[in-house]
């Protein structure tokens, strides 16, 4: 009982975590089966979290993307964990492409 309540909570936690490349002005996101695109202007917002082994960035979109309203990445960081400079280059981006959309 208790593996089966475990296997579901790291569905629940794995299951919004995809694959996003930067390609010109859109997002290639891929869920590892099936590629879309989406435009860096949909990006409404981004939450960092720090409070796991694996710091993530959640992407809000608006409208949705075919994987819906947010994506969770896990940007490359360092072999140890006090090492966030990978994290941090990640978050400056998406915040500088947020600021420049906000900007027109």
């Amino acid at each position: 009982m208790m593996w089966s309540i475990a296997c579901i909570v790291l569905l629940i936690w794995s299951w919004p975590i995809k694959l996003v490349t930067v390609e010109g002005d859109y997002f290639i996101i891929s869920n590892y089966i099936t590629c879309h695109r989406a435009p860096i202007a949909h990006l409404v917002s981004i939450a960092e979290n720090y409070n796991n082994r694996t710091p993530t960035i959640t992407l809000y979109f608006e409208p949705p993307t075919p994987f819906g309203k947010r994506v969770r990445i896990i940007p490359p960081q360092g072999f140890f964990m006090f090492n966030r400079e990978g994290f941090d280059e990640v978050a400056a981006f998406l915040r500088s492409r947020i600021n420049d959309r906000e900007r027109l």
